[in-house]
């Protein structure tokens, strides 16, 4: 007999895995093209009883897969099996050996100087960091961004930013 069911101990992903992960894609592209502001993902989207938090279960669904090494924040461990499982990625021991890093709260970041930056001819093979949105919007302490995306400056103001 063939097991076609998902094990109880591994919570499903999406329920229409093409179109939520393209509706979570192009949220994705929009809070990329458009730094230092906060958006709002569809509350239908997240997928039921993640081990990880709604926004970040879903982009880990959307932009993981096999090939792609992803390092995740001590509380957030349990999580592992489920995108091994529904991504088929590699968990990496070490942040340095990861595309992307999951981070419940800065306390659990590892420091930026650690993560992979990149050669200076392919920065976009740098880590990427998805960073859980425990932290309070309190204006504690503002951060000046401008750059790509940004029409001359965007004060963001989130609290711990200051690391």
């Amino acid at each position: 007999m063939i097991e076609t069911s998902v094990p109880s101990a591994i919570s499903p992903g999406f329920s229409d895995y093409v179109a939520a992960s393209q509706r979570v894609f192009r949220l994705a592209l929009d809070c990329l093209s458009r730094p230092c502001r906060t958006m709002e993902i569809d509350r239908a989207l997240p997928p039921p009883n993640a081990p990880l938090p709604p926004v970040t279960a879903s982009l880990a669904l959307t932009l993981l897969d096999q090939d792609t090494p992803v390092w995740l924040s001590p509380s957030w461990s349990r999580g592992a099996d489920w995108l091994r499982f529904h991504r088929g990625c590699p968990i990496a021991a070490q942040p340095e050996k990861a595309a992307f890093i999951l981070a419940a709260s800065l306390t659990e970041m590892p420091p930026l100087i650690l993560l992979n930056q990149g050669p200076d001819r392919y920065p976009d093979s740098s880590a990427t960091v998805i960073l859980g949105s425990t932290l309070p919007l309190d204006g504690q302490s503002p951060l000046r961004a401008q750059g790509p995306g940004i029409d001359g400056f965007i004060v963001f103001q989130c609290h711990g930013l200051n690391r």
